[in-house]
């Protein structure tokens, strides 16, 4: 644990991308697009870690109000999977996208 720790936190200071959290799979069942999700507007990185934005978005990244209302249950045991895509798109990824999932910049 202490070695994966360690390797996680020097890992960090190396890692840029950007992408919005969009969809939500239930033991492979797709719950629905931002069905669920509280989302942002935009996919700029928040450069300062001290900054609660970091958390919750803001700043650059206003999330979009009102928030879905949608409870998704997980079953004990369950699968969860998040999709993640460099801009808000409906039909989930796009391969003509280079920074689809993941924006490198």
């Amino acid at each position: 644990m202490f070695s994966s720790t360690v390797l996680l936190s020097a890992a960090v200071g190396f890692v840029n991308g950007h992408t919005i959290f969009q969809r939500v799979h239930v033991n492979g069942v797709d719950q629905g697009y931002l069905n669920g999700v509280r989302y942002p507007t935009y996919d700029g990185p928040i450069t300062n870690v001290s900054d609660p934005s970091v958390i919750c978005n803001g700043g650059p990244n206003p999330l979009v109000t009102p928030y879905s209302q949608t409870i998704i249950d997980v079953p004990a045991g369950g699968t969860f999977i998040a999709e993640w895509h460099h801009v808000l798109q409906p039909d989930g990824y796009d391969p003509t996208d280079p920074a689809d999932p993941i924006d490198p910049s």
